[in-house]
């Protein structure tokens, strides 16, 4: 039965882990994305995935595109960290005011 709670804390480190690295994953994609646009000319047109249809863009237009995407992902892995200090800090403040008060914060 112990081993069942563990299992399960240590799925909610994994699963906070695996959003982190999926974020980071898109933003890396998205730098790529917007360094690939850069290097094409002006006068080329490109398509831009929409659901199942792709759509003529300009160059312009679909760079503006990443780049907004980019900034959205950065803003998400920044709500991360602040979660992951948050959640941090909670655990470190339970310790101090047990230790404090001399309970067993083990228990």
């Amino acid at each position: 039965m112990a081993s069942s709670s563990w299992s399960s804390s240590s799925s909610g480190i994994s699963q906070d882990e695996n959003s982190r690295k999926e974020v980071l994953k898109e933003i890396r994609n998205h730098e790529i994305a917007i360094g690939e646009l850069d290097s094409l000319s002006a006068s080329r047109a490109v398509y831009h995935k929409i659901g199942n249809i792709y759509f003529r863009r300009s160059i312009e237009d679909a760079k503006a595109l990443e780049e907004k995407k980019l900034v959205a992902g950065k803003a998400r892995l920044q709500k991360l960290d602040a979660a992951e200090l948050v959640s941090g800090a909670d655990n470190t403040k339970s310790y101090r005011r047990c230790f404090k008060f001399g309970r067993d914060h083990t228990k």
